[in-house]
């Protein structure tokens, strides 16, 4: 069940970069954890996944940039 009430509406493949980062200050605030961020192929930054931000466990932060 989903108690978010959303559904998909679709999925497709698509072609980015994926990098692999430690970020974080090493504090009880803000620990030092891996995070996901997404870039196109020309290297905008598309979004990142940090399970630590906010206490959203695996959501994608995405970028404010408008296409």
């Amino acid at each position: 069940m989903n108690e978010r009430n959303e559904r998909l509406d679709r999925a497709e493949i698509v072609k980015v970069i994926r990098v692999t980062l430690a970020k974080g200050a090493g504090s009880p605030d803000d620990p030092v954890r891996q995070v996901i961020r997404y870039y196109d192929t020309e290297g905008t930054f598309i979004g990142e996944v940090d399970d630590y931000q906010r206490g959203a466990r695996g959501t994608l932060s995405a970028s404010s940039a408008v296409r």
